[in-house]
């Protein structure tokens, strides 16, 4: 702690430094945050020292001035090999050492057992009782002082020890003690009486044991030490103290077990914690002052802590937690739950803060921490979007929404207000009021044919539903209704519809959701409604605004709402209302070289698409067939790898094998993705399948093409191979498992 100045030139390094008539002027108590201040009446002078684990814990520094006048303690140790080894009293600390050695040359062996006693009590009535966790015996039950605690001879080690006093003198005294653990050292300091202190279940012995008893209310201030356990990374070596964090957060580490213990002679208590996990529900029983909760292996999903006894009442205990998915989860207090309950979400990090009783809340940040969600559990149904918070919509709304941009999740406006976020989105997030019958739906498409992915979220309050699209790639379309229903789409005529489940119920729908979206080609959409599509569809133009409005049945919202004026009266642009994209061939010898050597043919257009199914804008061109022969690798007789081989032969000039493994393997070298080039072999390999086929480029809308010699069964049996352009999410698709993109 640094030095503070005296006014009459004394050096202040704690209260062990003041003769007992200065003590009189100077009053510590705990502040918010684990701070203590210093009020020195004379002088009328306050001076503010943070508290730090170097002040409150260690065997140093604050033993002096804690120390109970007359009250006197002797004991011994029984250490392996060592034997029976009497106890250091230091009068003038007042504090008992207890040894795993005689020397200080010689090296510490394990410590067997404990003996105490209580020399002198100042006629005060009580005694001092203990108990020692024994290497794989567990806890002793309490000994009174004078008795061994421990297995002498057993050659089983001690490895925690707790303390308390009884009768008159636990009114007005505390016992506080310390452990030196192998390779940990002094990490807990000194703990208050009934707390562990030591490592349960951990290969470590105690080294040295050291006791005091202290006045209540007269020593350091009441603290709190914790420490975490995390999978693959065991124990951590150091405990944090209050406004301190265990685990590592955003690291990937979750926890799965924590120690807690309090320290200080200001107030007896305890501290009392459990945890829960979703398999396993809430521990049944809770854990305390220093023992373990949880079960390690099991990732920890949300705890709940609090005082016990003086501390309870004197101090409020508050606490927050690290959940990935979310970040930093609000200040929870006293026995209410931080975490994640019902849903797979683990934490990886714990803050834990004292204050004084009924203090204000500590605030948002807090030592470089900051909230990231103002709610402190997380549970089925809770109207969250993940890094921003909860989903709250205003009084008297009947619609709020927000966006998710590769920046995150955006502001929530409501009713028909524009949300222009001028860059992709990915994701999608809309609330409306309850209504009778209804139930809220989402749905939106990537680009890139039959990417329709629906609401991922099934959250709602008493007041709203929630539904939410985390897409993690653009959309082009999305479609919201009020109704349970379902969406029908006519290749033939393009037309589409949505049958709202109230068609079949005996009901009168009471409103209609409208809404209308931007894309970054197109502009702004004209309004539809009631889970009909609005954006692009094959397009993959981007959507970059919304604006959604919910209305009476049969109304309709303004035209102009809010400023916004439609480019078009359409409310989706399909790529069939276009005449076919532009393959991008400047600079590309591959797709020109597809085009001239595989034109499009009529007749082989429409005998595939008629027995294969897809909508005809799957493919981009269907050229003429090919006779198909198993092994086959000419325009005469060809197989699907045969054609690949007609290709490298034609147009790369190389030979290969006729074997779908070997091309993957040993043809050219493998790239990413962000390292294609036209010409370029795709390759899926299994243990029973293998299938090639080559990169061509993008066309004008930025989509993937590809060429693959396709060889589907029509009739029961394979008859051509057709060599056909058609789409494909490349990027995705290099993604799979045994999927390679490898260059020639």
């Amino acid at each position: 702690m640094p030095n503070s100045s005296h006014p009459n030139g004394r050096k202040l390094l704690s209260r062990s430094r003041l003769s007992d008539p200065e003590r009189k002027f100077i009053r510590i108590s705990v502040l918010d945050h684990g701070r203590i201040q210093m009020s020195i009446r004379n002088f009328v002078k306050a001076v503010s020292l943070v508290l730090t684990s170097s002040f409150v814990l260690g065997f140093a520094g604050t033993a002096k001035d804690v120390r109970a006048a007359g009250i006197k303690l002797s004991g011994s140790s029984y250490v392996q090999q060592y034997g029976t080894i009497n106890g250091d009293w230091d009068g003038q600390s007042g504090t008992l050492t207890l040894k795993g050695r005689s020397n200080p040359d010689d090296p510490y062996r394990p410590i067997e057992a404990v003996n105490i006693k209580l020399e002198d009590t100042n006629g005060i009535t009580g005694s001092l009782k203990y108990s020692v966790y024994v290497q794989s015996k567990g806890w002793q039950e309490f000994t009174t002082e004078g008795n061994d605690a421990g297995m002498i001879n057993k050659a089983l080690r001690i490895e925690a020890i707790r303390m308390e006093l009884t009768g008159d003198l636990a009114q007005t005294y505390m016992a506080e003690y310390a452990v030196l653990l192998e390779k940990y050292g002094n990490v807990q300091g000194f703990v208050s009486e009934g707390s562990v202190a030591g490592s349960i279940g951990e290969p470590k012995k105690i080294e040295e044991i050291k006791i005091r008893i202290v006045p209540l209310g007269q020593g350091t201030p009441t603290n709190v030490s914790f420490r975490t356990h995390k999978e693959n990374s065991g124990w951590e070596t150091k405990r944090a103290v209050s406004g301190g964090v265990s685990g590592a957060a955003g690291k990937g580490k979750k926890i799965d077990s924590i120690e807690m213990n309090l320290s200080g002679s200001e107030y007896k208590g305890g501290i009392s914690y459990r945890t829960y996990t979703k398999d396993s529900g809430w521990e049944t029983n809770w854990s305390s002052n220093g023992e373990t909760a949880g079960i390690q292996g099991k990732n920890i999903n949300a705890v709940q802590i609090k005082l016990t006894g003086q501390a309870a009442e004197n101090l409020d205990i508050y606490y927050r937690v690290y959940v990935p998915e979310f970040g930093w989860l609000d200040w929870a207090k006293n026995g209410a739950t931080s975490g994640v309950t019902e849903l797979p979400y683990s934490v990886e990090a714990i803050q834990v803060v004292l204050v004084k009783k009924n203090s204000a809340a500590p605030q948002a940040e807090l030592n470089g921490i900051t909230t990231d969600v103002d709610i402190s559990e997380i549970k089925p149904g809770t109207p969250i979007l993940p890094g921003r918070g909860v989903f709250k919509m205003p009084a008297g709304a009947k619609v709020s929404y927000a966006v998710k941009t590769a920046d995150g999740w955006s502001q929530i406006v409501s009713d028909g207000a524009v949300l222009d976020v001028s860059k992709p989105i990915t994701g999608i997030a809309v609330g409306v009021k309850k209504i009778e019958s209804g139930h809220l739906e989402l749905c939106a498409d990537k680009p890139y044919f039959g990417n329709e992915i629906y609401d991922n979220t099934d959250s709602y309050d008493a007041d709203f539903d929630l539904q939410i699209i985390d897409a993690g790639k653009t959309i082009e379309n999305i479609r919201i209704a009020l109704y349970y229903g379902w969406y029908s789409y006519n290749e033939e005529d393009g037309t589409e519809e949505y049958y709202p489940g109230y068609y079949y119920y005996s009901f009168q729908p009471k409103y209609s959701i409208y809404y209308r979206v931007k894309t970054s080609k197109n502009g702004w959409m004209a309004w539809t409604k009631d889970g009909l599509k609005s954006g692009t569809d094959e397009i993959g133009d981007n959507i970059t605004a919304i604006q959604i409005k919910v209305v009476d049945y049969g109304e309709t919202p303004d035209p102009n709402l809010n400023g916004v004026e439609s480019k078009t009266d359409k409310t989706i642009i399909r790529m069939t209302d276009f005449p076919k994209p532009q393959v991008v061939t400047t600079g590309n010898k591959f797709a020109n070289w597809c085009l001239k050597t595989f034109p499009a043919n009529q007749k082989a257009t429409d005998y595939l698409t008629a027995h294969r199914g897809p909508p005809k804008f799957y493919f981009y061109t269907i050229g003429a067939t090919w006779p198909y022969k198993l092994g086959g690798k000419s325009k005469k007789k060809c197989d699907c790898t045969g054609f690949a081989v007609w290709v490298f032969k034609n147009y790369h000039h190389k030979k290969v094998a006729h074997n779908s493994h070997k091309m993957a393997y040993k043809t050219g070298k493998t790239i990413s993705y962000k390292d294609i080039k036209p010409g370029d072999l795709l390759c899926v390999t299994d243990t029973y399948h293998g299938d090639v086929f080559f990169y061509v480029g993008k066309d004008e809308y930025g989509h993937d093409l590809i060429l693959d010699g396709m060889t589907p069964k029509i009739g029961g049996k394979i008859s051509y191979v057709f060599p056909v352009l058609r789409y494909l999410d490349v990027e995705s698709w290099s993604k799979e498992k045994n999927h390679y993109i490898r260059h020639k």
